[in-house]
């Protein structure tokens, strides 16, 4: 290889490394491996609570769980006649991809049923029928309960059967919301006034890969400057 083309070479390298944007974790103790909600806020209502727990009975209603999808530890959410909001805040900028996934069990009681009053499990103060789960996320201003305008998409809505017990695997794309950046909260709820209803999470994950800093772009054009220099004095010699 002479002189020119090893250069060349060296630098079409270090083109690529700049370009070649790795993606990032985002949600902080997803699979909730301290033992505890490092990282989330938990906001509960009525008789519903959430726990971070390692064992395979429910410690508020003593009904079976699936215990963790992996590892030692998981969420779980139960409780009689509540609700239970599970979040995380996070900031992102431009991205270029973004990947949500989590493990979730969701064992009810009874068949799902979703109320037009949202998390509320006094629907008003009527008790309708209301007992399901939701994963959203939201602007960064809404409030843990909300199901409005503060909800910018919903990737979980409903409940299985009662007596499920095994996890699913979600993995969604929402790129097409956080594509222009921001400030956002990641929830999981549930809301229950008929019946016992068990919502497990773990392994929960939001990888972003960012879009390249105009200054990446810069140094990408004076690279192929570079290039073309090169080739041009090797094309006279």
């Amino acid at each position: 290889m002479n002189a020119v083309n090893f250069k060349l070479l060296i630098v079409a390298a270090a083109l690529s490394t700049p370009l070649a944007q790795a993606s990032t974790e985002i949600i902080v103790n997803g699979g909730f491996e301290t033992g505890s909600f490092t990282g989330w806020e938990f906001n509960e209502k009525g008789g519903s609570a959430l726990f971070v727990e390692s064992g395979f009975v429910s410690p508020a209603t003593a009904y079976p769980t699936s215990g963790p999808a992996t590892g030692l530890f998981y969420a779980l959410a139960d409780g009689p006649l509540g609700a239970t909001a599970l979040i995380q805040r996070f900031t992102v900028g431009a991205v270029s991809n973004a990947s949500l996934n989590f493990d979730m069990f969701v064992n009810s009681g009874v068949d799902g049923m979703i109320h037009a009053t949202g998390l509320d499990q006094e629907t008003g103060g009527s008790f309708d029928p209301n007992q399901h789960v939701r994963v959203d996320i939201l602007s960064e201003t809404a409030n843990a309960f909300d199901t409005g305008s503060g909800v910018l998409g919903t990737y979980y809505l409903g409940a299985n059967p009662p007596g499920d017990l095994n996890y699913s695997h979600y993995q969604m794309d929402v790129t097409g919301l956080l594509a222009a950046g921001g400030n956002f909260q990641l929830r999981f709820a549930q809301v229950n006034n008929q019946a016992y209803l068990l919502q497990g999470i773990d392994n929960v994950s939001l990888t972003v890969t960012p879009v390249p800093e105009p200054e990446t772009y810069a140094l990408m054009l004076a690279g192929l400057g570079l290039v073309g220099v090169a080739v041009r004095r090797r094309q006279g010699s």
